[in-house]
């Protein structure tokens, strides 16, 4: 939560990376598509890694009911939440772009 915090809400990068495109510059559209387009890429590889892992983890995936993944589902969801939601604000501060509004 404090990294949330710090990075998106007090940099105001939230606003940037959630506003219409209409709604932005030349140069902060391109700041946010380029970050949109690696954090989405990055995203797609550790969900598939995750669940590459998931498989590995469990010999037989398919023959255990769901209450045995029912809390590790609960937590993946919201961690792939969450990381779908920071990781392009992530990408632009990783940039050490300032961005004020």
């Amino acid at each position: 939560g404090f990294s949330f915090y710090i990075i998106h809400i007090k940099s105001d990068i939230w606003k940037l990376t959630h506003k219409r495109t209409a709604q932005l510059d030349e140069r902060e559209l391109k700041l946010t598509q380029e970050a949109l387009s690696k954090s989405y890429s990055l995203f797609t590889l550790i969900c598939l890694l995750a669940f590459y892992l998931i498989l590995l983890a469990y010999k037989d995936p398919l023959n255990y009911s769901f209450a045995s993944f029912k809390s590790q589902l609960a937590l993946f969801a919201f961690l792939m939440i969450y990381v779908a939601h920071t990781l392009p604000g992530a990408f632009i501060a990783w940039q050490n772009v300032s961005y004020s509004d």
